[in-house]
């Protein structure tokens, strides 16, 4: 069965449930962003650090359990202040725009920008 990706942001509906060799209990708490949806009123919320742990694993990248709530955190930082950045740049185009929103995330994990 081929797997159902979320066009908006590029992945599956993630588990919240521990995967097969974790060795310890995950957060299921996620947290709301400062982002708001172009399509659909509210904001983006981030995934719980279960279900980042899940990510890691389906990307066959390193997953290490107990560095979940740092790297939850760390990419959740990141995202809020490149959204201030980008909110930034929009403001010199707020007669056009005056409340920007995103439409979707997009990954490039192997380009330089």
């Amino acid at each position: 069965q081929a797997e159902v990706l979320d066009p908006r942001n590029m992945m599956p509906s993630l588990p919240q449930t521990p995967a097969a060799d974790q060795g310890m209990v995950l957060s299921k708490d996620r947290a709301m962003s400062t982002i708001p949806k172009a399509d659909e009123g509210g904001n983006w919320v981030y995934p719980s650090p279960q279900q980042f742990y899940h990510a890691l694993l389906r990307k066959n990248k390193e997953a290490e359990a107990e560095a979940m709530d740092a790297i939850v955190h760390v990419h959740n930082v990141t995202n809020e202040q490149t959204w201030q950045q980008i909110l930034e740049w929009e403001s010199l185009h707020k007669r056009v725009c005056p409340t920007p929103s995103l439409i979707r995330f997009v990954g490039r994990p192997h380009e330089l920008s």
